[in-house]
């Protein structure tokens, strides 16, 4: 049976969530977590500008996410043997007191502008930015059974290209939001008066890997310091003792329905991709000439294009102005080539070709 976008999500979330989340969930044939697509094949040639490999040992996991209260006490009351790893990770986490807070257990604040700033070079390939409950010698996720919107829908390739990237991406947003939610709302309730700390840079503590000083950890916890657990615990029944009607009445608004509704359109245009009117080559557009034809550059740096010369003769053709017909047209007439739509709807996924 084909998986629904429910059930690739926590399971927490499956007798909660909307209609909506019956959509068939595409499957990424190309994203193969057990034998990593973006680590180097054997005889690989050298990572360059235009490929990029991963480290066997780190893959995508170089990224710590932001854990909502709720799924930290879901990991906490998870008593399978295969959880056993994920729950100490948790404990070692809380005990630390770095980023822990009544809402999120949350990537250190240094760590966050470290991977900001270096993302783009080093993820997939430094263990500075190694998730700290990935288990290296497995090359297993110790909590993946309730993992968080980032997890649960990166994917390094697409089997719609771009429209599945952004299918995805809409996907992160809407749970993203549900998770603020309803974390900011069990926190609430369990911590009266609770408000969400700003980002006011790093402070002295973050900078030197340190714990929050006593009375502002204390200010933020309030009764629940020494019982970090048992708020998470308790967040977690929380959400797992509501209903559908219940779950909505928190979500109800503008925004969510903003969400959902870009979710909606994200998943028509992947499963129903149109030809557009015009297109042309992307304007930053790399083609380097390469052994078996031409590579391009693509919507995503994980996922270049090689392409015959007679099919790069034809992008570029597309530089020439006018419309898709147009093109096709003078292709046919002027050098006897019958491009398919179906070959041109392929390369606007792959953001090769482009609306102007």
């Amino acid at each position: 049976m084909a998986d629904t976008l429910r059930s690739i999500l926590p399971a927490l979330y499956h007798p909660l969530l909307p209609e909506l989340f019956d959509t068939l969930a595409p499957t990424e044939s190309k994203a193969t977590c057990g034998s990593c697509a973006m680590c180097p094949p054997k005889d690989a040639p050298a990572p360059s500008d235009d490929v990029t490999y991963f480290r066997p040992d780190a893959k995508c996991c170089t990224f710590e996410p932001r854990l909502p209260s709720y799924l930290v006490g879901a990991i906490l009351a998870d008593e399978r043997p295969d959880m056993a790893e994920g729950r100490r990770r948790i404990r070692a986490k809380i005990a630390t007191r770095v980023a822990v807070t009544p809402q999120w257990i949350s990537p250190p604040a240094k760590r966050e502008v470290l991977f900001s700033a270096a993302w783009r070079h080093a993820f997939g390939r430094s263990l500075v930015l190694l998730c700290p409950y990935f288990e290296r010698g497995e090359g297993l996720c110790t909590i993946w059974r309730h993992r968080e919107a980032v997890c649960s829908t990166f994917f390094c390739k697409y089997d719609s290209a771009a429209d599945g990237e952004q299918f995805w991406r809409s996907v992160r947003s809407l749970v993203g939001y549900v998770e603020r939610l309803i974390s900011l709302h069990t926190t609430q309730t369990l911590l009266p008066g609770y408000v969400p700390t700003s980002d006011q840079g790093l402070t002295l503590e973050d900078l030197e890997d340190r714990p929050p000083r006593e009375a502002a950890y204390a200010a933020l916890w309030g009764d629940w310091v020494g019982r970090e657990e048992e708020l998470y615990q308790r967040s977690y029944e929380m959400v797992r003792g509501l209903d559908r009607e219940g779950f909505r009445a928190l979500l109800a608004g503008a925004e969510y329905d903003k969400r959902a509704g870009i979710l909606a359109a994200a998943h028509r245009t992947m499963e129903s991709p149109a030809l557009p009117e015009r297109l042309v080559p992307r304007a930053d557009l790399v083609a380097r000439p390469t052994e078996g034809g031409v590579l391009v550059t693509t919507y995503s740096r994980y996922e270049p294009l090689l392409l015959t010369e007679a099919l790069h003769e034809v992008v570029q053709a597309f530089g020439g102005g006018g419309t898709v017909a147009e093109v096709r047209a003078r292709l046919a007439s002027e050098a006897g080539i019958d491009v398919p739509e179906e070959l041109l709807r392929g390369l606007h996924q792959y953001r090769v070709l482009v609306e102007p």
